[in-house]
């Protein structure tokens, strides 16, 4: 019988990434309905936060939930490895667009519902008894992933941008003779090319 080895020599890797999720559980809520996230999220008949003198939820209990905790930093880990392929983004440059100043910005709220689809997806996958329906926003949030990883679609970033614009000047015939290379120069001893102009 063989016996497993603990792998204990530490790893000679650098980890990249953030420590915190990129899609608060509020921001969530305005991308789902906070009662489903509650149902899925129980793992009773009893929804997460379930007030019974007025048949609601309560939004604080949900947003607070460990459970939802996790998922939404395991989809917001899942972001990171599409946007870290080939080095185009760090975590930092993510988290550059969803904190501080940024943390309000258009492509804060981009990022949040990129995380709220990939974690609604997740919700429903806890619950193997319910089958998830065919949902926009999560076909949206993995078609956007692979867009990102293969940069056809980019992160609001100015050096990405200025990366990906193409300045390349076409020299013109005119360039080619003004240079007055060797091969102009003789053309009467070497030939002359068709492409060349009579000047």
């Amino acid at each position: 019988m063989t016996v497993a080895v603990p792998i204990t020599a530490p790893s000679l890797l650098t980890p990249v990434t953030g420590a915190a999720s990129y899609c608060t559980p509020l921001q969530l809520f305005i991308c789902s309905d906070v009662r489903t996230v509650a149902q899925l999220l129980s793992d009773t008949d009893t929804p997460i936060g379930f007030i019974p003198a007025t048949n609601s939820i309560d939004k604080t209990v949900v947003a607070n939930d460990p459970t939802l905790a996790l998922l939404l930093q395991a989809a917001s880990g899942k972001l990171e490895g599409a946007v870290t392929k080939g080095n185009m983004y760090s975590p930092g440059d993510l988290i550059l667009l969803t904190t501080g100043s940024f943390a309000t910005a258009n492509s804060a709220m981009w990022i949040a519902q990129i995380v709220a689809g990939i974690t609604i997806a997740s919700l429903y996958r806890r619950r193997p008894d319910v089958m998830m329906p065919k949902i926009p926003m999560v076909e949206e949030s993995e078609a956007i992933l692979d867009a990102l990883a293969d940069g056809s679609k980019i992160l609001p970033l100015q050096e990405t941008m200025d990366a990906g614009r193409m300045n390349n000047q076409i020299e013109q015939l005119a360039d080619v003779q003004q240079r007055f290379m060797p091969s102009y120069e003789n053309r009467r001893v070497l030939g002359r090319r068709n492409k060349w102009r009579d000047t």
